[in-house]
């Protein structure tokens, strides 16, 4: 099967990205008016002055290349694991067991090759809510429990404004 002129399994050099423009007030509307967006424009993920989120503009591009034996010459991330929420009881509520199964998820590709792997750094989803927020951190400590040793929860779009589509690339080069 051709795919571009390359036969499957033969891509040596791959381009990921996103990009997110705001160009229409339209959504900034819808969204402010649902009191999803912070009054002050910033987000402040897992912070008491929480009060929503800000919108961010911005565009990332990974270059995901090989070497000349074939094996990953660029590497970010151990394991990288995605899920879906399913049913939550509103768009700002994250589902809490959902947020759980992901990161064990994650934990046990991350040390399936490295048993003295330790998560230094999670990076979270973060809306900015009162709501949300605490759904979040408390799946992350359930999964990972109190284990010895630094950890810091993080939610990028707390630097950079939520990207929207771009958000996932964004938070995947912030790690």
């Amino acid at each position: 099967m051709a795919l571009s002129g390359f036969e499957c399994g033969t891509i040596t050099r791959a381009h990921v990205g996103g990009v997110s423009l705001v160009l229409t007030d339209d959504m900034h509307r819808v969204l402010g008016g649902a009191g999803m967006l912070s009054a002050s424009g910033r987000s402040r993920a897992f912070d008491a002055a929480a009060d929503g989120y800000g919108r961010g503009e911005g565009a990332e591009m990974l270059v995901i290349a090989t070497d000349a034996d074939g094996a990953s010459a660029f590497a970010i991330l151990p394991a990288g694991v995605i899920n879906q929420d399913g049913r939550s009881s509103s768009l700002t509520a994250p589902s809490g067991t959902s947020q759980q199964d992901v990161i064990e998820t994650a934990t046990r590709l991350a040390t399936a090759n490295d048993s003295n792997h330790e998560e230094k750094v999670v990076h979270a989803h973060g809306t900015g809510t009162a709501l949300g927020d605490p759904i979040e951190a408390n799946a992350a400590l359930r999964a990972l429990g109190r284990r010895d040793g630094a950890r810091s929860l993080q939610a990028t779009k707390s630097h950079y404004g939520h990207a929207e589509p771009a958000a996932g690339i964004v938070t995947l080069r912030a790690a």
